[in-house]
């Protein structure tokens, strides 16, 4: 299997497992609804409680590589966020009139046969986002960097947050961090806490790095969440896509 396809695979089993959650699970998630986006590139739409409009999460590349004698499997990809017509503030003029056009429907996202224009020269992205597995572990190894120089206030912080809720909740296993790096930058890890934390360090070279688990509130909510008894929403079908 190809390195993306691979990490395709991880989140994919994630977002199916916590789609058939039960609607009081799925709030503690954060996540309202969950749609993957037909292209060529994996990609998904989703769309959070405490955050209007949508985000779209896009893997664009995968590779192999080696740590510490350590094989991975690995992705990058970008967050995209489009938020509310009415909040677009903080948008360049050509993302404001986009988001106004008819190229976007009730749902915050684009329609499918305006996708690739809207997506196109970097339109609505927000950060940076990486995903990074041993080969042979199930340990998972998360990254974020934001455009935004203020890390708090860029929305995608929040997708990243949500996404490694969900991770613990279907691993059932309490992540280490969030860790900070550089100016605009978080991490997070699922599994030994040493090893991951040492990947991180070598990955992320010279950045300055800190951990802000012991005072971020985010922390506590994944703790929860990976010891949350799962629980399968009742009927059939899925109950949180879009």
């Amino acid at each position: 299997m190809n390195p993306l396809d691979a990490i395709k695979e991880k989140l994919d089993a994630c977002f199916i497992f916590c789609s058939y959650a039960a609607a009081e699970i799925r709030s503690e998630l954060g996540v309202r609804h969950l749609s993957q986006v037909w292209t060529k590139l994996p990609s998904w739409y989703i769309w959070l409680y405490d955050t209007p409009g949508a985000f779209m999460l896009e893997l664009r590349s995968g590779a192999c590589f080696t740590s510490d004698g350590i094989s991975y499997h690995g992705a990058i990809g970008v967050i995209r966020y489009f938020p509310p017509a009415n909040g677009s503030g903080s948008l360049s003029n050509e993302e404001a009139t986009l988001l106004q056009s008819k190229s976007f429907d009730q749902t915050n996202t684009p329609i499918f046969e305006d996708l690739a224009d809207v997506c196109n020269n970097g339109l609505f992205v927000v950060g940076t986002f990486e995903l990074h597995c041993p080969v042979e572990s199930d340990e998972q190894l998360f990254l974020f960097e934001g455009i935004s120089p203020n890390q708090i206030e860029n929305p995608g912080v929040q997708l990243f947050d949500k996404l490694i809720g969900m991770q613990a909740y279907t691993a059932q296993n309490t992540p280490n961090g969030p860790y900070t790096w550089g100016q605009n930058g978080r991490a997070a890890a699922i599994g030994r806490e040493v090893s991951c934390k040492q990947f991180l360090l070598n990955y992320l070279a010279s950045e300055q790095f800190s951990t802000v688990a012991t005072c971020d509130i985010v922390a506590q909510s994944w703790s929860a969440l990976a010891g949350r008894t799962p629980v399968a929403a009742e009927g059939t079908g899925c109950c949180c896509c879009h």
